[in-house]
């Protein structure tokens, strides 16, 4: 329960802090676009009010620059404008500065580039100055060139080019973000708290069905094993005694007076009886393996490595200490190391084996891994579980437990199968 408000409040937070970014990253494209926006507004207005009424012809060499002069230099001195060039068209992608407020550019002749297509366009294209890479700077950082074509008072067309500072972009980027961070956080805020009760409620839901469904799968569990001991005793105490019965009975019958043939279907008769009372046992211990519950689980899985030894596979058993398992788990875990070596003997056509059952310590629930690896023919692409290791496996997701089989770690060769158990199995 606690938790699930941790991770609420975590999910939150991380929510918050992505949402002011991305509201800062707006708000700096925002502000740069009206910056740009008002640069270009405050060109055009300079060129329409200053340039546009006056013949540009007139200004080269002498004309109207007295006025031009009244107009930009107190601006420049000012620190409203750096700058102002006007244009005049040479043609073939030529212009001569024919006005600027640095006596220095006047008279230059310059091919434009992409800049002459503004000529009397009545477009601007505004950008800004990238400082340059070594060197005096020629404009302060933060400069916008803005460039407009225009056609004068006579209809001459001419290119109007203004650097302007940008303390605007600033000021409105700060704007934005005092008017829209309080009402993105506070919107945040306000639903995180309204939507915090109903979070704590469904994450309380969520674990008392979590709490039922582990309730009921260990009901199930127990029921399941309750059911194999009453099995397994109907059967010692059944079939397995009263066959075991007939098998002595028939053994002790006198073969003297009988035939040879008599006397052969007598001892196969008595055969039969005590396979079919073997293969009783068998089932009867499969059932409920009286080494768990009377020797433990360490000696249990031991004889299964060695059960497996007499038919070939090496196996080598690591049982940790202290497990701190009860007789269901227990149980659960005899199954898993038995069930994973009935593989191995059937599919894997291996020469070894190995078998560890350990504590799991790095886990926020106690429990015990239990691994069984081998060093076969490895797993086809099309792998699928058989009936034995799919009926493992929904007692193990029943419990709260993971199974998974996969390849053997660090070789091309060799199978794992690999099974976490809670070490307390839910009442």
């Amino acid at each position: 329960m606690r938790g699930a408000v941790v991770r609420y409040v975590a999910g939150a937070s991380i929510v918050l802090v992505l949402v002011v970014t991305v509201a800062v990253v707006v708000a700096g494209r925002i502000a740069t676009r009206e910056a740009l926006d008002h640069a270009e507004l405050d060109a055009r207005t300079l060129a329409e009010q200053y340039v546009a009424p006056l013949g540009v012809d007139a200004l080269d060499p002498v004309g109207e620059r007295g006025r031009l002069d009244d107009a930009f230099l107190g601006r420049v001195d000012q620190g409203a404008l750096r700058q102002v060039k006007i244009w005049a068209d040479l043609g073939d992608g030529r212009g001569r500065i024919v006005y600027s407020d640095n006596r220095l550019y006047q008279g230059a002749e310059v091919e434009l580039g992409e800049e002459y297509a503004l000529f009397a366009s009545g477009r601007a294209v505004a950008r800004r100055v990238e400082p340059a890479a070594e060197g005096p700077q020629p404009y302060p950082e933060g400069t916008y060139e803005v460039s407009v074509g225009f056609r004068d008072g006579r209809g001459t067309p001419f290119l109007f080019e203004a650097y302007l500072p940008t303390p605007a972009m600033a000021l409105s980027r700060s704007e934005l973000l005092r008017q829209w961070l309080p009402v993105v956080v506070g919107s945040l805020l306000l639903f995180a708290v309204a939507t915090l009760p109903l979070a704590v409620g469904l994450a309380r839901r969520a674990g008392a069905a979590e709490s039922d469904r582990r309730r009921l799968a260990q009901r199930g569990l127990r029921d399941a094993l309750s059911d194999r001991r009453r099995m397994a005793q109907r059967l010692h105490d059944g079939p397995v005694q009263e066959l075991s019965g007939a098998a002595l009975v028939l053994d002790s019958v006198d073969r003297g007076g009988l035939s040879a043939s008599d006397a052969a279907a007598l001892d196969r008769a008595t055969r039969v009886l005590r396979d079919g009372v073997g293969e009783l046992r068998s089932v009867g211990d499969d059932l409920f393996p009286d080494a768990v519950s009377a020797e433990g689980l360490r000696a249990a899985v031991d004889e299964l490595g060695r059960g497996s030894g007499e038919v070939g596979l090496d196996v080598a058993v690591r049982v940790e200490g202290g497990l701190g398992l009860d007789a269901d788990a227990s149980f659960l875990v005899y199954r898993v190391v038995r069930e994973g070596l009935r593989n191995v003997l059937r599919h894997a056509e291996a020469r070894s084996a190995s078998v560890e059952v350990t504590q799991v310590v790095d886990s926020p629930v106690p429990g015990v891994r239990v691994t069984v690896t081998d060093d076969g023919v490895g797993l086809p692409a099309d792998v699928r579980h058989g009936l034995g290791l799919r009926l493992l496996a929904h007692e193990v997701h029943g419990v709260g437990g993971t199974l998974r089989l996969e390849p053997a770690e660090g070789s091309t060769d060799g199978s794992c199968l690999q099974v976490w158990l809670p070490a307390d199995l839910p009442e």
